[in-house]
């Protein structure tokens, strides 16, 4: 996703986090499955888990660079605050989506999964919006 397209404007971040939302959907075990092998701090999985966190953090920051230089973005965004805020917006939904479910009655399903990437890319845009001219 990092490498495609949809992260070249603000309008991408539902996008790119209804993508993401739906894959963990359909393979719940996944972002367990990483908390788990953070939590030993050790091993080999923990290894792969750090590599795919810089190459998101190192490419995160290139399309953070992009979006600043076409005025999209403010240029005063930190890369690391703005990944944090993005993989706490997608992780959490689906790290406490049993309890989440339990509580709402009702499963997380396809319509709810995209009404949630609408408005987490919506805060993340006007959270991120470059300051307007004389305000």
């Amino acid at each position: 996703m990092l490498d495609s397209d949809t992260l070249s404007e603000v309008g991408g971040f539902a996008d790119y986090l209804r993508l993401y939302y739906d894959t963990m959907r359909k393979h719940p075990e996944f972002p367990k499955l990483i908390l788990k092998v953070l939590a030993l701090n050790h091993g080999p999985g923990r290894r792969f888990i750090l590599q795919l966190l810089e190459r998101g953090r190192s490419g995160g920051a290139r399309r953070l660079e992009q979006l600043k230089a076409s005025g999209q973005v403010d240029r005063a965004i930190n890369p690391d605050v703005a990944r944090m805020a993005f993989v706490s917006l997608a992780m959490m939904p689906m790290l406490l989506k049993d309890i989440f479910e339990e509580q709402m009655g009702g499963q997380m399903d396809e319509a709810f999964i995209n009404e949630l990437a609408t408005l987490n890319g919506k805060l993340l845009a006007a959270g991120m919006a470059a300051a307007q001219a004389g305000v």
